[in-house]
């Protein structure tokens, strides 16, 4: 694991969602504030059963539909998905960006959040809310691009997709950083920025290691 200054957490979105939430922050579905015109990249069954899905510690409780989850990793699972229409919408990598937050800041933070060792609504996850668990959280699984169970790991992609989870909203101020896929969508990101005089700095796929 590396040390938590050097911690991020990421949530994926389409980009036509991004000037919103950079003018108004991140929100859950069922805010009186949720952007109406929000273009959903989810898998609407898990949505809804994330809604009816216990939270079991307490603090912060609630049920999962309550918090703002964001990935520990990067090319998941649920990215590749989009991008191939797998039991969702599919859309081009190219229209998918991350917004990405600095852990410790989330941490220090006013907010209520925990965190999972893999997908949070599995039978199998165990939730924490003690930054010193952190280690229980698969690293090498969560930031390697082979993620596909095998009968010798049958666990791999549950591990994968541990997740940080933000009860409520989050301030804009908070998303630090954006990647996107190519250099036209960098255009695109920093005229939507520049016309919010907002500091958040933009990267096209770090690595290549974001995107498939």
């Amino acid at each position: 694991m590396s040390e938590i200054e050097n911690l991020w957490i990421f949530r994926i979105t389409h980009y036509k969602n991004v000037e919103n939430i950079l003018k108004n922050g991140l929100k859950v579905p069922n805010s009186h504030f949720f952007n109406p015109n929000y273009v959903s990249i989810g898998d609407n069954s898990l949505i809804l059963h994330r809604q009816k899905f216990m939270v079991e510690l307490n603090p912060p409780n609630g049920f999962l539909g309550e918090y703002m989850p964001f990935y520990f990793g990067i090319s998941t699972p649920m990215l590749l998905r989009i991008i191939t229409g797998k039991g969702v919408k599919k859309y081009a990598q190219e229209d998918i960006v991350y917004l990405c937050c600095k852990l410790k800041n989330i941490a220090e933070s006013s907010l209520q959040w925990f965190f999972t060792d893999g997908q949070a609504n599995n039978s199998l996850t165990k939730q924490y809310n003690q930054l010193a668990d952190l280690d229980k959280i698969d690293w090498k699984i969560v930031y390697h691009k082979d993620w596909k169970n095998t009968e010798e790991d049958l666990d791999k992609m549950r591990r994968k997709q541990a997740e940080f989870l933000i009860k409520g909203e989050i301030n804009a101020n908070l998303i630090e950083r954006i990647v996107v896929f190519n250099e036209k969508m960098l255009k695109n990101m920093e005229n939507i920025k520049n016309s919010l005089s907002l500091p958040t700095e933009i990267l096209v796929n770090p690595k290549q290691k974001f995107y498939y």
